[in-house]
């Protein structure tokens, strides 16, 4: 296996992103707390996590309890340099929990992935 790294977030990088996350993050359509189950499906450029809703804190038909996809935007590699660029966002961890800020559902073609919601991206 190849040995990858993740580029962290360096407040160095950006020092008002974080307060401008403050302003921003609570416009979010949904809320949710979530379970990551482990699960990632590559498809396109993208990693889709299956994740099950344990807590709405926002939002409209989404239900706690639920399974759904979340989608963070298109990943990058880079096997020259031997990264994985996230977008600053890394993968959720199987058993951890996360609070995720979702900007919509995605409607696709594929049954097997739904439902898709896209997280929130404020950068």
């Amino acid at each position: 296996m190849l040995g990858m790294s993740v580029p962290a977030w360096l407040d160095d990088i950006n020092p008002e992103h974080m307060s401008s996350l403050r302003k921003l993050l609570p416009d979010s359509s949904i809320i949710i707390k979530i379970e990551a189950t482990g699960e990632i499906i590559h498809e396109y450029y993208q990693n889709i996590q299956r994740v099950k809703v344990l807590k709405v804190y926002k939002g409209e038909d989404i239900y706690e309890g639920n399974e759904i996809f979340i989608v963070q935007g298109m990943d990058q590699y880079d096997f020259n340099e031997m990264c994985h660029h996230t977008g600053f966002v890394n993968h959720c961890k199987s058993g951890q929990e996360y609070l995720v800020f979702i900007e919509n559902r995605i409607d696709g073609v594929q049954k097997r992935i739904d439902p898709l919601y896209q997280v929130a991206s404020f950068g």
